[in-house]
C-alpha cells in the first residue's frame, strides 16, 4: 500500500523513510537511533543527594538544644517544690535530686552543642544550645549568684 491507501504493485510494502517535510505526522514521531559501537556508552547520572541526609546530621543539634530544654524544666520543677515556705526535708531532698538531674543534663547539653557546632553537626541548633545550657546550669547560677552577694 502507498501512502494514499492504493495498493503498491507487485504487493511489497514500501520501506519507510524520513519525511520530507516537517509538518506530516511522521516528522513528530520518535525516529529510533543507534551509537556506533565504538563510543562507550554514557555513564549514569548519579542520584541527587537526599534532604533526608542533610537532616540527619543536624540530629546532634537538635538533641543538645533538647537537652537544655529539658534541663531547664527539671530546674524550674526543682524550684518550684523547694520554693514555698511550707516546704519539708522531703520536698528539699526531691529539689535537690532534681537540682542534680538539671545539673548534669546542662552539662551534657553544653558539651553536646559545643560538639554540634564544631564538628557542623547542626550548628544552628547547637549555639543556642549551648547558651540555654550554660544559663540554665544551677551550680553555675548558685556560684555567679554567690561571687555576686
Amino acid at each position: 500500500m502507498s501512502s494514499s491507501g492504493e495498493p503498491v504493485p507487485g504487493g511489497s510494502v514500501p520501506a519507510r523513510s524520513a519525511p520530507d517535510s516537517p509538518w506530516t505526522a511522521e516528522a513528530w514521531l520518535p525516529q529510533a537511533t543507534q551509537q556506533p559501537a565504538h563510543q562507550p556508552a554514557q555513564p549514569a547520572p548519579t542520584p541527587a543527594p537526599s534532604p533526608v541526609r542533610k537532616r540527619s546530621r543536624s540530629v546532634v543539634g537538635m538533641a543538645a538544644l533538647g537537652l537544655a530544654v529539658l534541663g531547664l524544666i527539671v530546674e524550674v520543677i526543682a524550684i518550684a517544690i523547694a520554693a514555698p515556705a511550707s516546704a519539708t526535708e522531703t520536698s528539699w531532698a526531691v529539689a535537690s535530686v532534681l537540682a542534680w538531674v538539671a545539673n548534669g543534663l546542662t552539662l551534657a547539653a553544653v558539651v553536646t552543642g559545643i560538639v554540634a557546632v564544631v564538628a557542623r553537626f547542626g550548628r544552628w541548633w547547637g549555639a543556642p544550645a549551648i547558651v540555654v545550657g550554660l544559663l540554665a546550669n544551677p551550680w553555675l547560677q548558685v556560684t555567679v549568684l554567690g561571687a555576686l552577694g
